[in-house]
């Protein structure tokens, strides 16, 4: 999904062009959205609104920062978990380990003869008792799904690395148990807070469903001066700067930034080293709209 953090009018605006000057229309598109999306990347975050289900180490304190901004809303925090079932491995070898992230459940095993065996199943999509069907498909695995957990989503469960799961009888799998009371912090745009307790010190033990992000805008709005755009007007700048250091070189060196060109439909693709220079170039500008690391 594209990203764009600026309009086509806007662009022009920006670059002193007029409206009915539309031959580099397509040009300008391809590089509002190659700077729109090398911007997050190099942010590291998704600037239009999403909901995000995450986990998070408990602080010890009634806060808790968030690192996608700005918070739209606080739908559940959970601080205690429930069981959602349990991994065993009963296979050979020397050593053998259960690592789940966010995305991907991968099971280690090493044979006697040093052979390492990673296989990593895919959370997303998957329920609790799909993801016991792929765990009980590798050899020496299994997996027993706790009772009310079968549709649950994978995705959710808690992170975690199992350590020796060859010489553990069973590794619990977690999810999010009933929810505390929370609200977004007065004068934040990445904080909550607890209303009835701390968030207890842990290791990816609290579990967050939230909603941030600004409406984005779209790149084809006539009105420069009223859309749906709640991009910040500073980053709107940086954006429109480089948008506008991109276009000079690609209107007057073509073969150095473009790295190619489709006739008919007239659409461009722009190198990505080109935008890349230039948005390392704004990286201080670009500062307060990183994902903020925790």
């Amino acid at each position: 999904m594209a990203v764009n953090l600026t309009t086509l009018v806007k662009v022009k605006q920006f670059l002193g062009l007029s409206e009915d000057q539309s031959d580099t229309d397509n040009l300008i598109k391809a590089i509002i959205n190659g700077v729109s999306q090398q911007i997050a990347e190099y942010c590291d975050r998704r600037f239009g609104v999403t909901t995000y289900k995450k986990w998070f180490n408990g602080t010890g304190t009634y806060q808790l920062r968030l690192p996608d901004f700005p918070l739209r809303a606080a739908y559940q925090c959970s601080i205690e978990n429930d069981q959602a079932g349990y991994a065993t491995y009963s296979g050979g070898g020397t050593f053998a380990s259960i690592n789940l992230d966010s995305s991907s459940c991968t099971l280690v095993n090493t044979e006697a003869d040093g052979t390492d065996t990673l296989t990593a199943i895919t959370l997303a999509g998957k329920t609790i008792t799909e993801l016991s069907t792929s765990i009980d498909a590798q050899t020496g695995w299994g997996f027993t799904v706790g009772t009310g957990y079968s549709a649950y989503p994978a995705s959710q469960l808690r992170p975690f690395s199992s350590g020796d799961a060859k010489n553990t009888s069973w590794v619990y799998f977690e999810t999010p148990a009933e929810g505390v009371g929370i609200r977004v912090a007065s004068n934040t745009d990445d904080v909550i807070e607890a209303t009835e307790c701390l968030f207890p010190c842990g290791n990816n033990n609290i579990f967050v469903w939230y909603k941030a992000g600004w409406t984005l805008p779209d790149i084809d709005a006539q009105d420069a001066n009223s859309d749906s755009s709640e991009v910040p007007k500073g980053l709107e700048l940086i954006v429109h700067q480089i948008c506008a250091d991109v276009y000079q070189i690609q209107t007057g060196d073509t073969d150095r930034a473009m790295e190619s060109e489709r006739l008919g439909d007239y659409q461009y693709k722009i190198a990505g080293g080109v935008t890349t220079q230039f948005v390392h170039r704004y990286s201080k500008e670009l500062s307060a709209w990183t994902r903020k690391s925790l």
